[in-house]
């Protein structure tokens, strides 16, 4: 039997992996082009920027961030608060668009981590609770995977944003967000920047 689950209305499903490999390119690749450092990612603004693409502007209802990860990764690069047992796993933050419960799991490599992450959007797709699904994975690797799970039934019922670096075949009923854009306001990269 399956255990129940309670997601919240907003679920962001994070590959931890993922989200390592494109924070460290941009972050890599504007230092360079730009001649100069940036800090790191702030997380909550990162979150706060998603849920804007999202569409979700004030006071929502409570949404939960769900980062999945292998073993052997503790931490996200070049990102604060970074740690997933100290600084993610069980906390939470409020802003002005709502409240956010932050959740990390790992793969305790019993599960390949794409399987994990088909497990787990496989149980928000099914839960009643949630109405909006945003996700931040392979979709080189598993994103086949990812769209056998989204029928045009469920696509009724939960609206599913794929955040993506502009390279995804999107099907009917889904909508897709650069993740590009929000990564960097979080780093810091003006406008003024790329005009430079």
């Amino acid at each position: 039997m399956k255990q129940k689950i309670k997601f919240e209305d907003t679920v962001y499903l994070f590959d931890a992996t993922f989200y390592n490999f494109i924070v460290t390119d941009i972050k890599k690749h504007f230092e360079t082009t730009l001649n100069r450092q940036f800090n790191s990612v702030e997380l909550f603004d990162l979150i706060s920027y998603l849920a804007l693409d999202l569409g979700i502007t004030e006071s929502s209802p409570t949404s939960q961030v769900i980062w999945l990860h292998d073993k052997e990764t503790s931490e996200l690069m070049f990102s604060q608060p970074n740690n997933f047992k100290a600084d993610l796993d069980g906390k939470a933050f409020r802003n002005e668009i709502g409240e956010f419960l932050m959740a990390s799991v790992s793969t305790e490599n019993l599960v390949p981590l794409n399987q994990l992450f088909l497990e787990v959007l496989q149980m928000t797709l099914e839960s009643d609770e949630v109405k909006r699904i945003a996700l931040i994975g392979d979709y080189k690797s598993y994103g086949k995977d990812i769209f056998n799970l989204l029928d045009a039934e469920i696509l009724k019922k939960k609206e599913v944003v794929l955040f993506n670096m502009g390279d995804v075949n999107l099907q009917e009923g889904v909508r897709g967000e650069i993740l590009a854009y929000p990564l960097m306001q979080a780093l810091g990269i003006r406008a003024d920047d790329l005009n430079e």
